[in-house]
């Protein structure tokens, strides 16, 4: 944990994946086969290969969009779930916004909240956002009534500027399902070894959670 993927060097034993963290040692670890669940987008600027992957394999994957990079994510925390006391679902959709996609987020523990993805474009920056939270409060009082007025806590969260999530190639909104799938595997030395396992990589499903299921069957499948 904690610990970052810089580089893939192959060794007469497999690969060996180098690791750092921003405190400690870097490390290393010794394996015959790497499942990567990194956005190919993501994959390909930020791993060193010892082996140069072919140049159409790196045009291949920074092609592929990263799913849903650029929106922002907001959580609103209440002391219970007093949407459900009115017999209501907490599931919402708008085109008005500021939250575009609602959801309710209790965890059965005791956590009453509700989660929303924001529509705001990434090119607005969060820093054109200083008043989110409170719109989106006042959006969840048209929709639930005045009991939203009072939350415990607003969460909000900028996928865009986090650069594990997105890169600069993400920041242009995405207004169609990208088709997923599609984007080169590792050719020669790194064929078998290296395998893409996240959702953009799944053949059916991609960009959605049942594709990081499916890339992930298909990826265990396909190691050796």
């Amino acid at each position: 944990m904690e610990h970052r993927v810089t580089a893939l060097r192959q060794t007469p034993q497999g690969i060996s994946v180098q690791l750092s963290a921003e405190a400690g040692p870097d490390v290393a670890y010794q394996t015959r086969t790497v499942i990567c669940t990194l956005p190919p987008r993501l994959l390909a600027p930020t791993v060193e290969f010892d082996l140069p992957l072919p140049e159409a394999v790196r045009s291949s994957w920074t092609a592929v969009p990263t799913y849903m990079p650029g929106n922002a994510k907001f959580v609103a925390i209440y002391e219970h779930a007093f949407w459900r006391d009115a017999s209501l679902s907490g599931e919402g959709r708008s085109r008005v916004g500021p939250l575009v996609e609602i959801h309710d987020a209790c965890d059965g523990h005791g956590l009453a909240a509700l989660t929303a993805f924001v529509g705001t474009p990434p090119q607005a920056g969060m820093g054109a956002l200083d008043h989110l939270c409170e719109a989106a409060i006042a959006q969840l009082v048209r929709l639930l009534g005045p009991a939203a007025q009072h939350p415990v806590a607003c969460l909000l969260r900028d996928r865009a500027a986090d650069p594990l999530l997105a890169t600069a190639d993400d920041m242009q909104p995405l207004y169609a399902h990208p088709q997923y799938g599609r984007h080169a595997s590792p050719p020669g030395e790194w064929a078998g070894c290296l395998i893409l396992g996240g959702t953009e990589s799944a053949p059916t499903y991609g960009g959605d959670m049942e594709g990081a299921l499916e890339a992930t069957e298909v990826a265990v499948a396909a190691a050796p």
